[in-house]
């Protein structure tokens, strides 16, 4: 696991971090011959890196703008080797073993989305209990991610972070991760 936080891409961030998320993506996907999964949250980011990809890379790139087009998108990800799929939705419900993945990106942190009504209520109606319930719910979204390429004790997948909005939940939070996550954890620029 591989923490590089390279954008911040809280709404907070600056007005270019898609692309500047979507440079980073390409510079990490470049170096790694196996399939890739990049985890990104929002269509919007998912549209903006596999753009970057398509036109940059010689590589196959799968992603889909609505869930109904999942499953096409996760059907030409396995058929081609080498192949980037860039997801919204995957931290959970796939599974990708051996070949399927070797590289896993966490383009964006998978804070709960507030502008979904019973996520804004659940967080800010119940006091320091909603808080630490979108905690949680981030930190499992993460080690989620993290295992979608690892399926079984002889698999492996790197995993590499690149928001830098990981530093600041592991500051606060980090106790939170399973200890085998926190072994795993490494710091790079």
């Amino acid at each position: 696991m591989v923490v590089r936080g390279c954008s911040n891409m809280s709404r907070k961030g600056p007005d270019d971090r898609n692309e500047r998320m979507a440079r980073a993506v390409h510079d990490e996907v470049e170096g790694e011959p196996g399939r890739v999964l990049v985890h990104t949250v929002s269509y919007d980011l998912a549209t903006a890196i596999s753009g970057v990809l398509r036109d940059r890379s010689r590589r196959p790139v799968a992603t889909y703008r609505m869930a109904s087009e999942r499953a096409d998108a996760f059907a030409e990800y396995e058929r081609f080797s080498g192949c980037v799929l860039v997801a919204c939705s995957a931290d959970r419900g796939v599974d990708l073993p051996d070949d399927l993945c070797r590289l896993s990106v966490i383009a964006k942190v998978p804070y709960p989305n507030l502008g979904d009504r019973m996520v804004s209520m659940r967080l800010y109606g119940t006091g320091v209990d909603g808080r630490q319930w979108y905690t949680v719910e981030t930190v499992r979204s993460i080690v989620q991610m993290a295992g979608r390429g690892v399926r079984h004790k002889d698999d492996y997948c790197r995993t590499v972070v690149l928001d830098s909005q990981f530093s600041e939940l592991w500051k606060a939070s980090g106790w939170l991760f399973p200890k085998w996550f926190k072994e795993a954890v490494t710091w790079t620029r």
